[in-house]
């Protein structure tokens, strides 16, 4: 936003004529509203048409293998390491984006959505699972979740330099996250992942202190692996804190 701070971060896929955004509902106006002057490009919302779904967790590429049969895929044109996103049939497959380390996201037009859920979900090791599962594979892989991406925090706080460039000479909410000189300004908060072994807090936020009882920051999202049998959380720490 003007703030600089992030509201998302949309997966762009180049195909040759067109670009396709993945992104949150809620920034589809926000991208509208930023090229509306741009008389050239043509934007077409087509999110109504489709249904996006995630397939995570080691048995992944078993289920895209079984989705390809079910669909009449061709098999040639498998998402790999050097082929990150494949689009079939006006069906689009990204490998990783925001699904963590093993994982797809899928685009399906909605009439043929139903078809392929009822098949997939009678093979084994693959079930349905809410935005918790998709949440606890960004914490393993410690990415930003859409809990952080809310509006409040810059791409400093969280811990995200990569999402900006300090070569532009200009982009939304730049004063905020550079300064004069193209250097990135300092925050007063970070976030960053840990992980606990046991977590039986109800009330938040939850305070985090040093050996000194110094308050020193906030325990902000907390989710359970099965994978690492421990809880990921997300914490905001001062700025200049010795995390060790």
């Amino acid at each position: 936003n003007q703030e600089g701070n992030v509201l998302d971060k949309p997966t762009l896929i180049n195909t040759g004529n067109s670009f396709k955004v993945m992104c949150n509902r809620s920034s589809v106006p926000i991208i509208k509203n930023i090229l509306k002057d741009k008389k050239q490009i043509k934007i077409e919302d087509p999110s109504n048409d489709f249904d996006l779904f995630a397939l995570q967790g080691s048995w992944s590429m078993a289920g895209i293998n079984k989705m390809y049969y079910f669909l009449n895929l061709d098999f040639r044109e498998l998402p790999n390491k050097n082929r990150e996103f494949i689009i079939q049939n006006d069906i689009t497959i990204m490998r990783k984006s925001i699904t963590g380390a093993d994982g797809f996201l899928v685009s399906i037009p909605k009439d043929k959505t139903d078809e392929l859920f009822d098949k997939l979900l009678h093979q084994p090791n693959i079930y349905m699972t809410g935005g918790d599962a998709l949440l606890v594979n960004k914490m393993e892989s410690k990415m930003i979740t859409d809990l952080e991406m809310n509006g409040q925090y810059n791409p400093i706080e969280l811990n995200q330099l990569s999402l900006v460039s300090t070569q532009k000479n200009d982009f939304i909410g730049i004063n905020s996250v550079l300064d004069m000189n193209n250097n990135f300004r300092q925050s007063k908060t970070k976030l960053m992942s840990t992980s606990f072994d046991n977590y039986n807090f109800t009330k938040k936020p939850i305070n985090i202190y040093n050996n000194e009882h110094d308050l020193i920051g906030t325990l902000k999202t907390v989710s359970y692996s099965p994978y690492l049998g421990k809880f990921k959380a997300t914490c905001e720490i001062n700025s200049g804190v010795d995390t060790q």
